[in-house]
C-alpha cells in the first residue's frame, strides 16, 4: 500500500516494497513514534516517515519523505502532518528535509517537485545547500586502466581487496573513528553473500574503503580514503572495481548518489559521469 502511494504520486521517484523496508524499518534510528499517516476511509492518502539521532553533536529531527495522494492535495493535510512532527521535535536543535543518516530516501527535495518547494519555504524552511546525483554508463568505461593504477599503488605496499570476515571488524573499526556516518552502509555491504565493498589497505592496514549495492541497487558508494592517503590513485581504483563489479552484475548504468559540487571533477574525469538530478537541502 505504502509502496502504491509513493510510487502513484511521486513522479520522479520509483522505489520496491524492499527498498522501502529497507530505507524505513532498518534504519538504525526508526521509531514508530515518528511515522504519520493519513487515511481516507481504510484508503491511506498520505505519509510522512521522520527519524530523531544526534549527529555531529546536535540532536536533528529529520524529515525523510512526506507526500499527500495527488487526489486530496490543498485540503492543509500536507501542513497538518508538518505540524504533528514539528510538535514532536520540538526539542530538536534543527529540522532537516530528507538528507538523513544513514538511510535516505533523496539527499533533499529535486528541484522539479516545485510544489513541495513552495510549500517546505511557505512553512519557513531555508534552503541551505544543493546535493546532486550523477550517473554514469557503465559499458563506455575503460576498465583497463585498474590493472596499470594497482601497479603504481602496489609499489608502494597499497593493495585494493574485495572485504572478507577477516577484515570486517578492522574495517568497522576503522570507519567509527574515520567516516562514523558511513558505518551503517559498510555494515549492511557485509550482508551480501560476498561482501559488496572493497578495501584499500597500506601495510595491511585500511586506510580506504568503497561500497556498491548497498544505497541502492546498482548505485555506487559511499566512498572514502584517509586524509593522508589521498593523491595516491586509491580513490580512482576503489570507484572502477566497484563500477566493474556492477557491470558483472549485469547493470548498464550506475547512479552515483549524494555528491558535493566539490566532487564533480573526479566522477567525470573518472568514468565520464553526468549529472541526473539536483536536490536542495532545506532546514528550519
Amino acid at each position: 500500500t505504502l509502496a502504491k502511494l509513493i510510487n502513484t504520486n511521486l513522479e520522479f521517484d520509483k522505489f520496491s516494497p524492499s527498498h522501502i523496508k529497507h530505507l524505513i524499518f532498518d534504519d538504525p534510528n526508526f521509531s514508530n513514534e515518528y511515522i504519520i499517516c493519513g487515511y481516507k476511509k481504510d484508503k491511506l492518502i498520505s505519509f510522512l516517515c521522520g527519524v530523531q539521532a544526534n549527529y555531529k553533536g546536535k540532536q536533528i529531527g529529520w524529515i525523510k519523505i512526506f507526500l499527500v495522494d495527488k487526489k486530496f492535495r490543498r485540503k492543509g493535510i500536507g501542513r497538518q502532518m508538518f505540524s504533528l512532527i514539528e510538535e514532536k521535535f520540538k526539542s530538536c536543535d534543527e529540522i532537516r528535509i530528507m538528507d538523513s543518516v544513514p538511510c535516505y530516501f533523496q539527499p533533499g527535495v529535486d528541484v522539479r517537485y516545485t510544489e513541495a518547494i513552495i510549500f517546505l519555504e511557505s512553512l519557513g524552511y531555508k534552503k541551505i545547500g544543493e546535493n546532486i546525483h550523477l550517473e554514469t554508463e557503465l559499458t563506455k568505461i575503460d576498465f583497463s586502466l585498474i590493472k596499470t593504477l594497482e601497479q603504481q599503488i602496489n609499489q608502494q605496499n597499497y593493495r585494493i581487496v574485495r572485504g572478507t570476515t577477516e577484515l570486517y571488524q578492522p574495517l568497522v573499526t576503522w570507519i567509527q573513528q574515520i567516516f562514523p556516518a558511513w558505518e551503517y552502509e559498510v555494515s549492511f555491504s557485509y550482508k551480501a553473500k560476498q561482501p559488496q565493498v572493497f578495501i584499500a589497505l597500506h601495510n595491511d592496514k585500511v586506510v580506504g574503503f568503497s561500497c556498491f549495492n548497498t544505497t541502492a541497487e546498482g548505485w555506487f558508494g559511499p566512498i572514502g580514503v584517509e586524509p593522508q592517503h589521498r593523491k595516491v590513485g586509491l580513490g580512482k581504483i576503489l570507484l572502477l572495481k566497484s563500477l566493474k563489479e556492477l557491470k558483472n552484475l549485469g547493470y548498464k548504468k550506475s547512479v552515483i548518489p549524494w555528491i558535493s559540487p566539490s566532487s564533480l571533477k573526479f566522477y567525470v574525469s573518472t568514468c565520464n559521469a553526468r549529472i541526473s538530478r539536483c536536490f536542495w537541502a532545506y532546514t528550519k
